[in-house]
C-alpha cells in the first residue's frame, strides 16, 4: 500500500533513538563539527549516563554547534520525522474531533480522509437537496388553502457542492494544536465549495413565490343598468361576479436558508422545514357597499296634490344581499361565483297610492264573550277595504245589512230600550263607535250619529255611536278631494279601525270632553305638528244620556 507523503512510519524509530541519544547524552570525546560527525550509534539499553556537572559535550561544543548538529540531523531524517518527534499526539488528529458529525479524533490524516470519503463519498456532487414542507402543508390545510408545492429542490449544479476531504482533514489535524480551548466540532460547509449566495437566493425566491400567491378578493359588474322608466320584466338586469382571493403564505426565509445549510453539513439530502408558517388571508369584499352601489330602490306611487292624480310608482333592481354573503362564504380560496340582480316592485300598487297615510285611528278593548267577539270580527270584515271616493257617503247599516241569525249574526248582549237583551249582532255598536271616532280624527263629515242611552265602557264619554237596523244609523261622508279607505280588524282583544288616505294637514286632531249633568260636550283641538301648539279648540258634538253622569 502506498504511504501517505506526510506520515512518519515505524521503520524510522532507529533514527529517533539516535536523535534522542544525541540530544540527551553525547560522547565527550567527539569534537568534530556536527556536519562532519558520523551517524549516531544506537544507544545501549540500561541506565542513562548523566553529563558531568562541570560541563558536557554540548557545553564544550557550544550552542551554535548544537544547533548545527540538529540541522544536520533534520536533513538526514526529513522534516516530517522531526515534526513527529516534537508532536505529543503521535501524528494523529486530536481526540473528540468531528467533521460533519463524523468522528475522526485519534485517526491519522490518511485514516481521517478515508473515513470522510466513506461517510459522504461523492453524494454532494451527485444528489439533489430536497426540502419538504409537510408541516407547512398541514397548517395550510387547516386554513382550507390549496398548497402549491410541498417541496423545494436544489440541484448540485445550483449548489456547486463538492467535498474537499483533504482540506477538511488538514484543518482537523491542526485543530487542538493551535487552538487548545476551541470547539472540536467542525462543520463540513467550508469544505463543500457551496455557492451560499445562490442557495440564499433560492430560499428568498421561494419565500417570495409563496408570499406572491396573495390575491385580493374582488368583484366585477357585468352588463348595463336597465332603464326602469320603460320597465319590461323580460329585460335582463346586471350580473356581478364575486371572487374570493387567495392567501399569501409567509415562511421564514432565514430559517429555510439555515436548514438547507444544516442539511449539507450533515449530509442529509431530505430536509423538513421546521420554521414558522402563516397565511395572510384576503379581506372579504364590501358586499353591503356593493349592494348600495348597484341597486336602484323602487319608488312608491304618489299623489299630485295639485291635480290629485296618481303619479305611478317606479320599479327598482338589486341582488339578494343575504344570499350573496352566503355564496361568498361557501367559496374556496381562488374561486368565484355569479350573482344576478332582479327587479323589485314598489311597496304599494298604483291604485293604493291614495292610501299611504293614516288620517285617523281608534282602537277599543272588548271582553271575552265569544258570540259578541264573533259579531265584532264579522262587522270589521265587512268594513275592511271599503273605499269612499270624494263626495261619497257610507251608511253603516247598509254596509252591514240586517242583523239576523240567517245572515250569520250571533246572539249577544245589546241594548233594547233601556234593557240589555241577547239579540243577533249584539256588540256591533262597538264597531260603529270605533269607526265614528276614527272618522272624527280624519275630519270626515259626520252626516248622522246617535249616542247610546247610557255611557259605554269601551270608548270615552260622548264619543260613542249606536246603531239599530231601521232606527239608528251612522253615516259618514268623504268631502276631501281624494279617496279614503277603511281598514278594520278585531284582534288581541281590540277593535282597531284606521282611515287611510293622503295626508295634507300640518296639524293633528285631538278630542276632549266636559260633563254637565247627563250631557257630555266634546271638543276638537287642532295641534301644530312641528311646534305642538294648539291652533284651535272648538265644540264638536253634544251627547245626552238617560241619567246624570258622575
Amino acid at each position: 500500500m502506498e504511504k501517505e507523503p506526510h506520515v512518519f512510519e515505524e521503520d524510522d524509530e532507529a533514527f529517533l533513538r539516535s536523535l534522542n541519544a544525541l540530544l540527551e547524552e553525547p560522547e565527550p570525546q567527539e569534537t568534530q563539527a556536527p556536519q562532519d560527525a558520523p551517524m549516531p550509534k544506537k544507544p545501549q539499553v540500561g541506565k542513562k549516563k548523566m553529563p558531568p556537572k562541570t560541563g558536557g559535550f554540548w557545553k564544550k561544543l557550544g550552542i551554535g554547534t548544537a544547533i548545527a548538529a540538529a540541522v544536520a540531523l533534520a536533513c538526514a531524517l526529513g522534516i516530517p520525522a522531526v515534526t513527529r518527534i516534537m508532536d505529543p499526539y503521535n501524528g494523529q488528529i486530536v481526540s473528540d474531533v468531528s467533521v460533519g458529525g463524523v468522528e475522526i479524533g485519534g485517526l491519522t490524516k490518511g485514516e481521517a480522509k478515508k473515513a470522510l470519503q466513506a461517510a459522504f463519498g461523492e453524494q454532494f456532487s451527485q444528489k439533489t437537496m430536497e426540502i419538504n414542507f409537510s408541516e407547512a402543508g398541514t397548517v395550510l390545510e387547516k386554513l382550507n388553502i390549496r398548497y402549491p408545492a410541498n417541496s423545494l429542490l436544489i440541484s448540485p449544479e445550483e449548489s456547486h457542492a463538492k467535498l474537499d476531504a483533504a482540506a477538511a482533514v488538514k484543518a482537523a489535524y491542526a485543530l487542538g494544536r493551535t487552538d487548545l480551548d476551541g470547539s472540536r466540532t467542525m462543520s463540513l460547509l467550508p469544505y463543500l465549495g457551496l455557492d451560499e449566495a445562490a442557495i440564499r437566493s433560492v430560499a428568498d425566491s421561494y419565500a417570495q413565490q409563496l408570499a406572491q400567491l396573495y390575491q385580493d378578493s374582488n368583484y366585477t359588474v357585468q352588463g348595463t343598468a336597465p332603464d326602469v322608466t320603460n320597465y319590461n320584466e323580460s329585460t335582463p338586469c346586471q350580473t356581478v361576479t364575486l371572487f374570493r382571493g387567495y392567501p399569501g403564505i409567509e415562511i421564514d426565509a432565514d430559517a429555510l436558508y439555515n436548514e438547507i445549510l444544516e442539511g449539507y453539513n450533515t449530509g442529509s439530502f431530505a430536509v423538513s422545514y421546521q420554521g414558522t408558517v402563516s397565511a395572510k388571508k384576503p379581506v372579504s369584499p364590501d358586499l353591503d357597499g356593493l349592494w348600495e352601489q348597484t341597486r336602484l330602490a323602487p319608488e312608491d306611487p304618489s299623489v299630485d296634490l295639485t291635480s290629485y292624480q296618481v303619479i305611478p310608482g317606479v320599479h327598482g333592481y338589486e341582488f339578494d344581499l343575504a344570499e350573496a354573503k352566503q355564496q361568498f362564504q361557501n367559496l374556496a380560496y381562488g374561486e368565484s361565483t355569479l350573482i344576478s340582480l332582479h327587479y323589485t316592485d314598489p311597496e304599494i300598487a298604483d291604485e293604493d297610492a291614495y292610501f299611504q297615510d293614516v288620517l285617523g285611528h281608534c282602537e277599543t278593548p272588548h271582553g271575552d264573550n265569544e258570540n259578541r267577539n264573533g259579531n265584532l270580527r264579522k262587522a270589521c270584515g265587512m268594513l275592511d277595504g271599503l273605499v269612499l271616493q270624494p263626495g261619497q257617503e257610507l251608511s253603516y247599516n247598509e254596509a252591514l245589512g240586517p242583523r239576523t241569525k240567517e245572515l250569520g249574526w250571533l246572539p249577544a248582549p245589546a241594548y233594547s230600550g233601556t234593557k240589555l237583551v241577547d239579540s243577533p249582532g249584539g256588540g256591533i255598536c262597538q264597531v260603529s263607535s270605533t269607526l265614528y271616532l276614527a272618522s272624527v280624527y280624519s275630519e270626515l263629515t259626520i252626516v248622522e250619529r246617535r249616542n247610546h242611552g247610557y255611557p259605554v265602557s269601551y270608548i270615552p264619554l260622548g264619543m260613542d255611536a249606536t246603531v239599530s237596523w231601521g232606527f239608528a244609523d251612522l253615516k259618514i261622508r268623504n268631502d276631501s278631494p281624494m279617496p279614503v279607505k277603511i281598514q278594520a280588524e278585531e284582534s288581541d282583544g281590540y277593535v282597531r279601525i284606521s282611515i287611510l288616505g293622503t295626508e295634507t294637514r300640518d296639524y293633528n286632531v285631538e278630542m276632549s270632553y266636559t260633563v254637565g249633568g247627563r250631557y257630555v260636550r266634546t271638543y276638537m283641538s287642532k295641534i301644530d305638528k312641528e311646534t305642538g301648539e294648539v291652533i284651535s279648540k272648538e265644540p264638536y258634538a253634544l251627547s245626552g244620556y238617560m241619567d246624570d253622569i258622575y
